[in-house]
């Protein structure tokens, strides 16, 4: 099918209601974005620096088809990846290149530092992080960087980082000109109204998760990245990789076509220090639980009623479940929710979805001009899928984690919030449910 490998994040352009771009002048647009990921030296070796760098280049790599890391030398990776044992290697593997200097051709800059003097680019942005609160600043704004130990703050920076970028390409004239800045620690509240969160933690010695696709990725991106080893994961999925699948998911690569979603995400996990069990099955609430299952299950589902399903019969203790937009408006814009056992589900998910409008997007020049070019078959569906784009499952996955951290540490969580990636201090949520009464099984982690 033509255009289909990028499609989900093409469509963001393509599918917008105040433009008629082509397929191939978005695929165009998007190959002319040319990212330099700049990696100072008093943060390369840090875990925040690095996973802020990988993330990054992971994300700017599938949206983009290019991105180089500069740094003035090779590090050890804090914790070693089966993509590489060092910055240059990890880096390497996820599609940079590598460079000492900013090339002449780059036009959008992500900086990884305190320097903000010399930047000369048509876009730049400065990852921020202190602790669990994490995002980006302007280029010019000069805060300084904070404790630098806790890669989901990074994760959650080099993802916003590629979103302001993707933002401007979209025509936004905010991107890139204000802060915008998230506690992954506690997300309900603004970065004024909380601290930069513990030192120490406690993480879960076991994890579900149903769905692997772009946001199940996420979560496993951000759980490979943390200083934790010998914990259990299950992963449940139906499904294979399909073409698509290669530019949305961040663990999915070139030769992973046609492999079932739970090998490549064991595949990643193992390398990390986990074990995992496989299903291969879908999850319908139908699969009794045993003593020693993962009392914690996170969920990244596309419809509301296998949620319901899982939520209603399945029985886990917790669930924490995931939900984006799927269209060019609101693809950016999430919803996280964590359910304790006992609680109605229903009104998390009741209102129903509203139906997208294959027929008005048919008619449309770019679905038409694709339809004359490579028939009615094709098109239809490049039509039907949803918009999907690697940054926003990448910080999904970070603001999950941290709430799956949490529940393992015995701290209240949020039952559900909601928030945009463009503004995610602005964000909207509901009563917390109280901490766990017994624990979870857990592991101390130093952040």
């Amino acid at each position: 099918m033509n255009h289909i490998k990028r499609s989900r994040i093409t469509k963001a352009l393509t599918d917008r209601p105040d433009e008629d771009t082509g397929f191939d002048v978005a695929e165009a647009r998007l190959a002319g974005v040319r990212v330099a990921v700049v990696v100072l030296p008093d943060y390369a070796g840090t875990a925040a620096g690095q996973a802020a760098a990988l993330t990054a280049v992971a994300t700017s790599f599938k949206c983009f088809g290019n991105v180089v890391l500069c740094a003035q030398r090779d590090v050890n990776m804090v914790k070693p990846l089966s993509i590489g044992n060092t910055l240059y290697s990890a880096a390497s593997a996820l599609g940079a290149r590598l460079s000492v200097t900013v090339p002449l051709d780059i036009t959008s800059l992500i900086l990884i530092g305190d320097d903000t003097d010399l930047w000369n680019c048509t876009f730049a942005i400065r990852c921020w992080w202190e602790g669990w609160l994490a995002g980006v600043v302007p280029i010019f704004d000069r805060r300084p960087l904070g404790r630098s130990g806790n890669p989901l703050a990074g994760v959650l920076a080099g993802a916003l980082a590629v979103r302001e970028i993707f933002a401007s390409l979209l025509g936004s004239s905010r991107a890139g000109t204000h802060a915008s800045i998230a506690s992954i620690w506690e997300p309900w509240l603004t970065p004024e109204r909380t601290s930069v969160g513990p030192v120490t933690a406690y993480f879960p010695r076991k994890l579900w998760f149903i769905g692997l696709g772009h946001l199940g990725q996420g979560y496993l991106w951000s759980l490979g990245l943390l200083p934790v080893a010998g914990s259990h994961a299950v992963l449940q999925d139906d499904q294979r990789i399909g073409v698509e699948n290669e530019a949305t998911g961040i663990l999915t690569g070139g030769n992973d076509l046609n492999l079932p979603k739970t090998r490549v995400a064991a595949r990643w996990l193992e390398s990390t220090g986990w074990t995992t069990s496989l299903i291969e099955r879908r999850n319908h609430g139908d699969i009794p639980l045993l003593e020693n299952d993962p009392p914690i299950v996170l969920t990244g589902l596309d419809e509301s009623q296998p949620r319901l399903e899982i939520a209603t019969a399945a029985g886990f203790p917790y669930m924490i479940d995931a939900g984006v937009g799927h269209g060019p408006l609101d693809f950016e814009n999430l919803q996280i929710s964590v359910l304790k056992k006992g609680l109605d589900p229903t009104g998390f998910w009741s209102a129903k979805e509203k139906p997208r409008d294959i027929e008005a997007l048919l008619r449309r020049k770019p679905y038409k001009v694709h339809s004359e070019e490579f028939g009615v078959c094709g098109t239809m569906g490049l039509a039907q899928a949803s918009v999907a784009v690697p940054f926003v499952g990448a910080a999904v996955g970070a603001l999950a984690i941290g709430q799956a951290i949490r529940l393992a540490s015995m701290l209240e969580t949020v039952q559900i919030m909601q928030l945009g990636l463009g503004a995610p201090d602005m964000v909207m949520s509901g009563i917390k449910n109280a901490a766990p009464e017994s624990g979870l099984g857990s592991i101390e982690v130093a952040l």
